[in-house]
C-alpha cells in the first residue's frame, strides 16, 4: 500500500489513518512514495512521517522488492 503525500487531503486525514491502520493489521507492507519533482525531496517522507507514526509503521512494515 502506498502512503504518498498526494493523498494526504486534511478532509480525508482521518478515514485514511484508519484504513491504514487496518491494511497495517491484515499485514500489508507499505511503500512510501515522495511525489518529487526536485532532486533534493526525491526520498523524502517528510510529508508524510506523521501519518507514519499515527499509524505506527515500522522498518519491518515496508515493502522492498
Amino acid at each position: 500500500m502506498e502512503i504518498s503525500p498526494k493523498s494526504l487531503h486534511p478532509q480525508l486525514l482521518d478515514g485514511l489513518i484508519r484504513f491504514y491502520k487496518l491494511c497495517k493489521d491484515m499485514g500489508l507492507k507499505f511503500s512510501i512514495g515522495d511525489d518529487a519533482h526536485q532532486l533534493v525531496n526525491v526520498g523524502s517522507c517528510d510529508k508524510v512521517k506523521d501519518i507514519i507514526e499515527k499509524v505506527g509503521i515500522s522498518d519491518k512494515d515496508i515493502w522492498l522488492p
